[in-house]
C-alpha cells in the first residue's frame, strides 16, 4: 500500500509541477524556434522550404558590399536590429495548453517582418526538422518534470 500511496503522491506532484512549469517549457520551445529560424536565414539564406531566397537586387547588393556585408545569399540582416527585436511577445497558458507568440517587439520590427514576408514568403515559418527540434525541447522539459517526481 505504501508503494501505491507514493505513486499517487508522485502523480499529483507531477500534475502540479506540469501545471506550474508548462508555460516555461513552451517558452523554451519558442525561444528555440526563433533561434533556429534566425540561424538558418543568417547562415544559409533559406526559407522554411529549405530553398534559398532569391538573390539581392543589384542595388542592394552594391550597398551591402560597400558596407562590407556578405552578398552570397539573402540573410535578412543589415544592422541586426530586426533580429534583436524578434522574440516571444505573448505567452498564454491555461489548464490544458500553452501558446507562445513570436513576433516583432516594436513597430519597426513588425513592419520589417511584413516587408520581408511580402518579398520572401513566411520568413518566420519553421522547417520540418526545426518543428521536430521544438517538439524535442518541449518533450525534454516534460521529461525533466517526470524525472523530478519519478527518479530512477
Amino acid at each position: 500500500m505504501a508503494d501505491l500511496d507514493a505513486f499517487i503522491s508522485a502523480m499529483r506532484n507531477t500534475a502540479t509541477d506540469l501545471g506550474d512549469e508548462f508555460g516555461n517549457i513552451v517558452l523554451e520551445g519558442a525561444i528555440n524556434a526563433k533561434s533556429s529560424v534566425q540561424n538558418r536565414i543568417q547562415e544559409q539564406g533559406k526559407g522554411s522550404d529549405e530553398v534559398p531566397f532569391r538573390d539581392y537586387a543589384e542595388s542592394t547588393k552594391r550597398i551591402r558590399q560597400s558596407k562590407g556585408r556578405q552578398t552570397i545569399f539573402v540573410d535578412l540582416t543589415d544592422t541586426g536590429r530586426m533580429w534583436a527585436n524578434i522574440g516571444v511577445i505573448n505567452l498564454e497558458t491555461n489548464e490544458d495548453s500553452a501558446v507562445a507568440l513570436i513576433g516583432g517587439k516594436n513597430e519597426f520590427t513588425r513592419q520589417k517582418l511584413r516587408e520581408n514576408t511580402e518579398r520572401f514568403g513566411p520568413v518566420m515559418d519553421l522547417t520540418i526538422s526545426e518543428e521536430q527540434d521544438v517538439v524535442d525541447v518541449i518533450d525534454f522539459g516534460i521529461q525533466r518534470v517526470l524525472n523530478k517526481n519519478f527518479p530512477s
